[in-house]
This record gives C-alpha cells, sequence and structure tokens, in this order.
C-alpha cells in the first residue's frame, strides 16, 4: 500500500468517526473523499513530470558537453580527396546493387505453385509514377 491509498483510508476512517458524532455530514465526506480520489492521478502525474524534467536537464548538459568538446583526432577521412561518385565510384552518383535474383525449387512449385508466385511478387522493384 502506497502513501495516497493510506491517507485517503486514514480520511474515510476519520470522517466516518466525525459523521457518527454529528460533528460532519455524510455529503460533506463524500464530496472530500471524491475530491482527493479525483486529485490523485494529477498529484501522480506532476511527481513523474519533475522526474523526467530532471532526466531531461541532465541530458541537455551532457549533450553540450559532448558538442562543446574538441575532437581528440582527426575524423577518418577528412583529409585528401574526395571520391567524384557515392562510395568511391566515379561514374555513378549513388550506389548501384546488380544481379540479384531469387528462385524456388521445383518440387515446391509442383506442391504449391503459388509460393514460386508469390515469393516473385516480393521481389520485383515497385511500380513508379
Amino acid at each position: 500500500m502506497t502513501l495516497p491509498e493510506l491517507a485517503i483510508g486514514a480520511a474515510l476512517v476519520l470522517g466516518a468517526v466525525r459523521v457518527a458524532d454529528g460533528d460532519l455530514s455524510a455529503g460533506t465526506l463524500v464530496a472530500f473523499l471524491s475530491t482527493a480520489l479525483a486529485l490523485r492521478w494529477p498529484v501522480d502525474s506532476i511527481g513523474f513530470l519533475l522526474a523526467m524534467s530532471q532526466e531531461a536537464a541532465t541530458a541537455t548538459e551532457r549533450y553540450f558537453e559532448v558538442m562543446d568538446a574538441s575532437p581528440e583526432n582527426e575524423p577518418a577521412g577528412a583529409s585528401g580527396s574526395r571520391a567524384a561518385g557515392a562510395m568511391g565510384s566515379p561514374a555513378r552518383a549513388e550506389p548501384r546493387v546488380g544481379r540479384v535474383g531469387a528462385a524456388a525449387p521445383r518440387d515446391a512449385e509442383r506442391r504449391d505453385p503459388t509460393r514460386a508466385n508469390r515469393a516473385a511478387r516480393r521481389l520485383r522493384p515497385p511500380a513508379t509514377a
């Protein structure tokens, strides 16, 4: 049992005693307990928000520490000339993949002819507009 449940239980017991003595009306006790139960979730949420904001502040501080630090070594490839194309290919501006294929075994085709067709459909490139 956590502290909020204990507090609401204590309020219920003390309120019941006061209602029995005639010092408090039953409606006032119900109104108080309803308000306390309605506010329990927002109060819990404030605790989570405070914890998350503390973590965010720490993460932000660490981020700026890393960003402000000077690099120990020069990054790879920083010196020298850059190749004209991607991946060092002077003829093409983007990487290319060629001669890729797939085949279903013939006996599998006889058992389930749609299986090979489904596999072939998955391997086709999407249509472009």
